[in-house]
């Protein structure tokens, strides 16, 4: 009975679900802009001019959202384009079928730029296949998870993380963005670095194709490759055909975004944001975790536990995984921490933690295995209100953002937060 209630098919329908509720629910209405513009641009020049030139795009971007994107020109002369090329390469089946399908040629109504290839068809499009993406990223999870702890738990904490992250809001309200995606690339990583039943070199070639995907979909996800290599060498006598194997696969899956960046900036490596959006030297730290100004543990604070648990477990399953696990989250937010834009611009949280949101579910899965094994009744209780409450917080804080309630785009302080999800909470209950 456990394993028929809390098996990977019910986890699937119960995700699915969620997320046809929460559309339901909220309503959103999505347009392609912000960074999503960026990302899409890629698809759109490509397959309507046939060309990597973004002139036209930008030109309405800077109309419709009053920016000055086309100003930005790379070393020799074209307009730049700061976002990586992979999430138009995992959308570009579904944009496909938006595009050729009789739905794809009704709404022009919904287009806010004077350009074919954008409207409704086409939002809806990249919706559904970040949705896709999310659930994929969420089974890759699962079955990572369930490799450490029972299904019940693994059903309970894989669910709980995405509705407790940034995650959610970049599926509901910003499907454009790419963080779903990347969240997607990383937990297939870890999923087959963890399968040691497979041959080793197969093992690492989906490691490396994983890998090479993650990257292509945000640059920073380079700092995983400190699981692979770091694992090869602690685990195997004889490594370097396999650690070949990796790296190759993972330019290999790369190149399209080497072939832009060469196209775009007359180099195969780039920095698109400038030498100065990066320092050496982490001074954003404390801001990063608790600012309100999107601090990772301000906007989301039951990640805090999450991340705790984590740290503390490392020695009592898989000691070595979880010191590279370790090694490669301290990574990520050493990155973060170190940007002048540490606070992501007018973001949801810390929403560049994608990558490691899988470490954060194993955090949770500690807790409620922890809970689990207790006796007392009301541990169990007050453990399952605490995240009830939090999921049911970090929802409703989206969509005080979503409706301007509370601001992205400064600071805020606990009684603004606070004030805020008790407005939106009433317009909520009392909406007709």
């Amino acid at each position: 009975m456990n394993k028929k209630l809390f098996g990977l098919v019910p986890f699937i329908i119960l995700n699915l679900l969620i997320i046809v509720l929460l559309v339901w629910f909220v309503r959103p209405s999505w347009t392609i802009g912000g960074d999503g513009f960026g990302y899409y641009s890629y698809f759109r020049s490509a397959f309507f001019d046939h060309n990597l030139d973004f002139k036209n795009e930008y030109l309405e971007f800077d109309r419709v959202w009053n920016n000055h994107a086309t100003e930005r020109l790379t070393p020799i002369g074209k307009i730049a384009n700061l976002y990586s090329v992979g999430p138009s390469i995992m959308w570009s089946p579904f944009l496909l079928a938006a595009h050729y399908l009789p739905i794809g040629q009704s709404d022009s109504q919904t287009n806010l730029y004077n350009l074919s290839g954008f409207g409704w068809p086409y939002d809806q499009a990249i919706f559904v296949a970040t949705a896709i993406f999310l659930l994929l990223g969420l089974i890759f999870t699962y079955l990572s998870l369930r490799q450490y702890f029972s299904d019940k738990i693994v059903f309970l904490s894989v669910t709980a993380i995405w509705l407790l992250s940034p995650l959610y809001f970049y599926l509901i309200y910003e499907p454009s963005m790419s963080h779903v995606l990347s969240f997607f690339a990383v937990s297939g990583m870890i999923l087959f670095y963890l399968q040691d039943d497979l041959r080793i070199r197969r093992k690492y070639f989906l490691v490396g194709l994983f890998l090479g995907l993650a990257l292509l979909i945000r640059w920073q996800n380079l700092v995983f490759i400190i699981i692979p290599i770091l694992g090869l060498i602690f685990n195997q006598k004889r490594f370097l055909k396999e650690m070949i194997i990796c790296l190759l696969t993972t330019v290999i899956v790369f190149a399209p975004q080497l072939l832009a960046w060469k196209y775009l900036y007359g180099s195969w490596l780039a920095l698109p944001q400038g030498a100065e959006f990066f320092n050496l030297w982490p001074q954003n730290l404390g801001n990063f975790f608790f600012s309100g100004n999107h601090g990772l543990f301000f906007w989301q604070p039951l990640l805090l536990l999450a991340i705790l648990a984590f740290i503390f477990s490392f020695r009592k399953k898989d000691p070595k995984n979880w010191l590279l696990f370790l090694l490669a989250s301290a990574a990520v937010i050493y990155i973060n921490a170190s940007v002048t834009d540490w606070m992501g611009g007018r973001s949801f949280g810390a929403r560049r933690m994608d990558g490691v949101l899988i470490f954060f579910a194993i955090g949770l899965a500690v807790i409620f295995d922890w809970t689990a094994l207790n006796r007392s009744r009301i541990v169990k209780l007050t453990v399952s209100l605490i995240f009830i409450v939090g999921i049911g917080w970090n929802i409703l804080l989206g969509i005080s953002v979503a409706r301007n309630i509370i601001p992205l785009d400064q600071e805020i302080t606990i009684n603004q937060l606070a004030s805020g999800q008790y407005k939106t909470f009433n317009e909520l209950i009392n909406r007709k």
